[in-house]
C-alpha cells in the first residue's frame, strides 16, 4: 500500500479538538500539521495499537490518540533519522516518541505518524540520528553535588582599612550581626575627625 496515496477524510483519526491536526512542526516559515492516519500493520494507529499500545497504557495514556496528541503538542526535541523521517520526542522521564513522515498532496502537506512508542531517555540519540531542534537531556543534579554559597561579608581588617583610607562610604559595608567591627571602628573615625580639626587651641582652657 502506498502511504503517500491520496487520503480520504475518513482515513484520518480526529484529535480532541475535533480536527485532524494533533500538533504541528515548523519547517522554515511554514507550519505543517501532524496527523494520525488509520494506517495498517506497518504504520498509523493500527500499527501502534497492535505493537505498542500496552506500554503506552502502562504509562497512563488512555489510547493511541491521547498519546500521539500529548507528544505532538508537547515535544521538546526533533531528531532527523537516516531514512528521512523525523522523530519528535517529549522528554519527561522516559522518552515519549512519535516518528513522522512528510506527505504531500495537491494543496496540502502534513506529517503523518508512522509509529509511536516509549523508550529509554537515551534512545533518540542512537541509530545515527541528528538533533534538529531542542537541547540534549539535562542530567539530574543531586543536592550533594551543589556548591554551597560562601559568606561574602567583608572581614574586620577590610572594613578597618576602608575607613582609614576613606575609600568606602559607610553605606557600602554591611557587617554581619553581632560583629565587633563597628565598635572597633569608632576610635578610628574619632581619630580621623581629630586630625582634620584645624581650629586654634585656647591655651587658657587647659589651665
Amino acid at each position: 500500500m502506498d502511504i503517500n496515496a491520496h487520503n480520504k477524510k475518513t482515513d484520518f483519526i480526529k484529535a480532541s479538538n475535533g480536527t485532524f491536526n494533533f500538533g504541528e512542526i515548523i519547517d522554515g516559515k511554514e507550519k505543517i500539521p501532524i496527523r494520525l492516519e488509520v494506517g495498517n500493520d506497518d504504520y498509523g494507529k493500527t500499527h501502534i495499537e497492535k505493537k505498542r499500545i500496552q506500554k503506552i497504557k502502562n504509562a497512563g495514556y488512555k489510547n493511541v490518540e491521547s498519546f500521539i496528541e500529548d507528544v505532538s503538542k508537547n515535544y521538546n526535541q526533533i531528531w532527523e533519522q537516516p531514512n528521512g523521517r523525523l522523530m519528535i520526542v517529549r522528554r519527561n522521564g522516559d522518552a515519549k516518541i512519535a516518528v513522522v513522515e512528510l506527505k504531500k498532496r495537491i494543496g496540502d502537506s502534513y506529517y503523518g505518524v508512522t509509529t509511536g512508542f516509549i523508550a529509554g531517555p537515551d534512545y533518540p540519540s542512537k541509530g545515527g540520528r541528528k538533533l534538529r531542534q531542542g537541547g540534549e537531556r539535562t542530567p539530574s543534579v543531586s543536592p550533594e553535588q551543589l556548591t554551597p554559597l560562601t559568606n561574602t561579608a567583608p572581614s574586620e581588617a577590610q572594613v578597618s582599612s576602608a575607613w582609614r583610607t576613606g575609600q568606602v562610604a559607610s553605606t557600602s559595608i554591611v557587617p554581619q550581626p553581632n560583629d565587633i567591627v563597628k565598635a572597633r571602628d569608632r576610635p578610628v573615625k574619632r581619630k580621623l575627625r581629630g586630625a582634620l580639626d584645624t581650629r586654634p587651641h585656647n591655651s587658657n582652657a587647659t589651665k
